[in-house]
């Protein structure tokens, strides 16, 4: 299954962006995608299996590693950038499922721009999370005051209401432009296997940005 995602990214970063052979490919990497991540979402998820290795984990490298997948994965007429910051200091975690999580937060934020113009950034911040932080902390999961590193992606998509933000961690709920409804629960449960918590900011027809906080483990 790695390689079909491998090959198919590569395919289309070649093909120009008005080939009409993008949009097969596109089908291919997404119908790949979500097979291939839908078994460790229910795990993720569950609370079952959730680790098969923990270790420190780059985030930026990850990022990096997998920016040309990522950006694949973006709809015509989205673009798509990454913000690193230096600095950014290892998080204890599996890689495998910083990946998955990546990958999640990336596809709904693709699909949240379907027949828009627009952007589709990943970055990353070394953030001090006060009691305070005025940011939507899914799930009664607000983290402790502290140090953190902050993973987020936002969009320019269709955004949502405070309603569908009450629902979107629930286990296949899903809407138009949130697809199979696994996805973003998962994220949830990579974070909190973490010890790490999930913040929403959307708003109608403007965007969504969703943080994940890993806590912050000072390099050895």
């Amino acid at each position: 299954m790695q390689d079909v995602l491998g090959n198919t990214a590569l395919a289309l970063e070649e093909l120009p962006p008005e080939s009409p052979a993008r949009r097969s490919l596109q089908f291919v990497l997404h119908a790949s995608e979500r097979a291939s991540n839908l078994t460790g979402q229910l795990l993720a998820y569950a609370g079952r299996g959730v680790f098969v290795r923990v270790e420190l984990v780059d985030v930026n490298q990850e990022i990096r590693e997998r920016a040309a997948f990522l950006s694949a994965l973006m709809p015509p007429g989205t673009s798509f950038d990454v913000d690193l910051a230096a600095g950014i200091a290892p998080v204890r975690a599996d890689r495998e499922q910083i990946r998955q999580a990546l990958t999640s937060l990336s596809t709904n934020a693709a699909e949240s721009m379907a027949n828009r113009t627009g952007r589709v950034s990943v970055r990353t911040r070394i953030e001090e999370i006060a009691a305070a932080d005025p940011r939507l902390w899914v799930s009664g999961g607000r983290p402790a005051p502290g140090r953190y590193v902050c993973l987020t992606v936002a969009d320019h998509g269709v955004g949502m209401d405070a309603e569908t933000i009450g629902h979107i961690f629930d286990p296949f709920f899903s809407t138009k432009f949130l697809g199979r409804g696994m996805g973003l629960p998962a994220v949830l449960g990579i974070a909190r296997a973490s010890a790490g918590a999930v913040a929403v900011e959307s708003v109608p027809g403007k965007g969504t940005s969703v943080t994940v906080a890993f806590p912050f483990h000072s390099p050895e």
